[in-house]
């Protein structure tokens, strides 16, 4: 399969894409660190990168992490986290790819008790941080990309 993963340089991106080389995938990173390096705020450079990789599956991993940091930048961390999402769910539409996993996190369910276990799909989502926040928001693009263009989304919040 061929495969293309952003942030494939990060440490999670990695992993992944020795995990995927070792299985025989044939796989293409995008990343801010990359050769070239392509920035997922950039749509033209996102559909540019998805479109000469031609995959039929894309990993997307790319994004802001830093929790902490994301409350002195919260417009710079939607931005990353929101419209990069966004830029590659439009690339991967434009492109044909067949399956798009787009990465999230478990900090979209807030502060959680006890009570609230064990947390499903349909658990609320009560994001306490600009990231968080963020991460709600990519989330919802990735719904929407599957409920209003048929791309096939799986979205993971771990």
């Amino acid at each position: 399969m061929r495969a293309l993963v952003t942030g494939g340089l990060g440490f999670v991106g990695r992993h992944l894409v020795a995990h995927l080389e070792a299985q025989g995938d044939d796989v293409v990173t995008v990343d801010r660190h990359g050769d070239p390096p392509v920035d997922i705020t950039d749509a033209a450079a996102v559909r540019a990168a998805v479109e000469a990789a031609a995959p039929e599956a894309v990993y997307h991993l790319a994004g802001w992490a830093d929790v902490g940091a994301s409350w002195a930048h919260p417009h710079e961390v939607l931005r990353v986290n929101a419209v990069g999402t966004l830029n590659v769910l439009e690339a991967c539409r434009h492109a044909g790819v067949d399956r798009v996993l787009s990465v999230s996190s478990a900090d979209v369910y807030g502060l959680v008790t006890e009570a609230d276990l064990p947390l499903t799909e349909s658990s609320p989502l009560r994001p306490t941080s600009p990231y968080a926040a963020s991460k709600v928001a990519a989330d919802a693009l990735a719904q929407q990309a599957f409920l209003g263009h048929g791309l096939a989304v799986v979205r993971v919040r771990p």
